[in-house]
């Protein structure tokens, strides 16, 4: 168990080393923020156009609306994920990817990844109602579903970039991967949670800073550095999310650490020695 974890916990130090190498995959979550946000705001503006302000009790198209807003926003967050695992996949096997390798592979895999948006935006309607319409034990399922729902489908997206299969067999691979791999997973999303929690609270320094100054200038601009700060440190932990799913899944799949991660965890030295 312990060597599981401890493995895990490699796979996580050849994540951040990939993103010390590869920057620009920093790009991604933002594009698949502002895709997600513009895609929200059309739908948005669609359905205050054709069915009027939000607030109303539930009707079939206000259900519809919001079946579409979730296919969009998984969409949009499943297809920057796919460039970033294949640039990260690249990368841990040795070579030197860039944006487009990421973009153009999640473009040839959309069909695939349109196909799990639809099925993950079923899956957390579905989980929403039962959690908001449900009392006491119904509550406490969907939780418990919801948690299974994600462990079950963590490898989902690599499984769609790199099998030939479709979104519903994905489910049924990714959980077999799980299972292979679950104390390295647990390992690698612990260590990175945990380290970037840790990073998250130094965003409260210059808050504290600024209202230790008395200054109601000074505090604002602490404020506004921190949030700044939390919005890069939200961008490298989706791609480092991305990274670590690649990294998990070459090593559920061969059963050895990625070729490239020698390299990633020499880089991520080399940086932190510079």
């Amino acid at each position: 168990m312990f060597e599981r974890l401890k493995r895990g916990w490699q796979l996580t130090k050849a994540s951040f080393g990939v993103l010390q190498q590869d920057k620009e995959i920093l790009v991604l979550p933002v594009l698949a923020f502002l895709s997600i946000v513009l895609g929200l705001a059309f739908w948005g503006v669609v359905g205050f156009a054709t069915i009027g302000l939000p607030g109303s009790p539930m009707t079939i198209p206000r259900y519809v609306l919001l079946f579409l807003m979730y296919v969009t926003a998984a969409f949009g967050g499943t297809f920057f994920l796919a460039a970033t695992i294949e640039m990260a996949s690249i990368r841990l096997e040795g070579g030197d990817p860039v944006v487009r390798d990421g973009l153009a592979k999640a473009w040839e895999k959309k069909t695939k990844l349109l196909g799990w948006a639809v099925i993950a935006a079923t899956v957390g309607i579905l989980l929403r109602v039962l959690r908001h319409r449900g009392k006491g034990m119904a509550r406490l399922l969907a939780a418990g579903l919801e948690l299974g729902w994600a462990v079950a489908t963590f490898f989902a997206v690599p499984v769609l970039v790199y099998r030939d299969i479709g979104p519903l067999a994905a489910i049924k691979e990714s959980g077999g991967l799980m299972r292979q791999t679950w104390g390295e997973a647990a390992g690698g999303v612990g260590s990175a949670g945990i380290v970037f929690f840790a990073l998250g609270l130094l965003g409260l320094l210059p808050v504290v800073l600024g209202f230790l100054a008395g200054s109601v200038t000074i505090l604002l601009v602490g404020i506004a550095v921190a949030v700044s700060y939390w919005i890069v440190l939200a961008a490298a932990n989706t791609a480092v999310d991305g990274i670590l799913k690649a990294a998990l899944f070459r090593y559920a799949d061969t059963g050895e650490l990625p070729s490239g991660f020698e390299a990633a965890e020499a880089g991520r030295v080399t940086a932190d020695a510079g």
